[in-house]
């Protein structure tokens, strides 16, 4: 049974992650091949070291969602793509029937309708909550549950994000499964109490959305910021680098230490030896791997309320959730981490106990192997 799996780059951000566990899930009689825009990157390596047996392709001409596109001139070299991918997919599932098109992320949109239109079986792992802008957004997500055989989310928030959209005769598509991730926690550099000075650690690209600034803010708010050691870890956006100038500029005469590392394909050291790791998101994450990763190593894990992370942390029980727009509140609960050391540690046990419980890789693999299976079967 032919598998083909799309994927749109080549990065190790969280879909990526998410998409080497994803395999996985897939029953034994399935014979998978990935294609992908290039053969450079990171998760080529961790592909080659997970899934050594399967068949990774390059295709240049793979319709991945640009801004370019959304102008007179792009949307000529939109069609192009389209017109050469339908002739690629076309003659691939004529050499060999693809049973199934596992097409990862709404970033790979353009591929649905000539799926659609070619009859081949589509699903969709959705880790996307498309906003912004509305009308685009509202588009892609109506389109996407049209075009599809199946809709996989990896939230209840990206559920309610495409049904939000879509017409209800089509409700039936859309199926929810939590990712799942490796137990990270090292207790041999997992770190000690250390009352003199705490880390707080941000793990993410580098951008405004992703409450870098909102970060700083919040951290110049703080009460005791000189017991604080901070930490961003993360590489820019596609088309970004500008942000990590920026970063680097304004944290350079700070009011308190704050370290910029770039990004880095193994963040576990880093995990367990924080203190705190912030998720201080300002869009709707759909289910933020950094949340999971925080909670694998026992930390005490503070994250924005919006998207799928209020269904991972338990507010004041495996974690801190806060709105995007109160840096006071932010800060405050910030500065209650930082002082009181039972406080932290109680939320990091009880984190690692709801890992261990809901979002271990054996259960997202378990899970997506019932999944893949009935889907497969009919």
């Amino acid at each position: 049974m032919r598998v083909v799996i799309i994927n749109s780059t080549t990065d190790l951000y969280g879909a990526n992650r998410i998409l080497s566990q994803s395999i996985f899930g897939f029953p034994s009689s399935c014979e998978i091949e990935i294609w992908l825009p290039n053969l450079d990157g990171p998760l080529l390596d961790l592909l080659r070291e997970t899934h050594p047996n399967i068949k990774i392709r390059s295709f240049e001409n793979i319709p991945i969602i640009q801004r370019k596109m959304f102008t007179p001139q792009g949307v000529f070299f939109l069609l192009s793509l389209i017109f050469k991918f339908y002739k690629i997919l076309k003659y691939e599932n004529k050499k060999e029937k693809i049973n199934l098109l596992y097409v990862n992320t709404l970033s790979n949109f353009f591929i649905l309708p000539i799926s659609w239109f070619l009859k081949i079986h589509t699903l969709v792992h959705v880790h996307e909550i498309l906003e912004s802008p509305r009308l685009i957004g509202g588009l892609f997500s109506r389109y996407a549950v049209f075009f599809s055989d199946r809709i996989l989310c990896v939230s209840n928030a990206v559920v309610k994000g495409l049904k939000k959209w879509s017409s209800p005769k089509f409700d039936y598509k859309i199926s929810c499964i939590y990712n799942g991730i490796p137990d990270l926690y090292n207790p041999e550099i997992n770190k000690a109490p250390n009352e003199t000075s705490i880390y707080l650690t941000l793990i993410a690209r580098i951008k405004p959305e992703k409450g870098i600034w909102f970060f700083l803010e919040a951290l110049k708010e703080m009460e005791h910021k000189n017991l604080v050691l901070a930490r961003i870890i993360g590489g820019p956006a596609p088309f970004g680098d500008s942000y990590v100038s920026k970063l680097k500029d304004d944290i350079k005469d700070f009011p308190l230490s704050i370290e910029y590392i770039p990004f880095l394909k193994d963040i576990s050291w880093y995990l367990n030896q924080t203190d705190v790791l912030v998720v201080p998101s300002l869009m709707k994450d759909p289910f933020p791997t950094t949340v999971l990763e925080g909670m694998a190593c026992g930390k005490a894990v503070i994250a924005s309320d919006t998207g799928g992370a209020a269904e991972a942390i338990s507010h004041f029980h495996t974690g801190i959730l806060i709105s995007s727009s109160d840096i006071k509140s932010f800060a405050s609960y910030l500065d209650q981490l930082v002082i009181d050391h039972s406080f932290r540690q109680n939320l990091g046990h009880e984190a690692r106990i709801s890992f261990l419980k809901n979002f271990t890789e054996v259960i997202f693999r378990k899970n997506l192997n019932e999944y893949f299976s009935k889907i497969l079967s009919n």
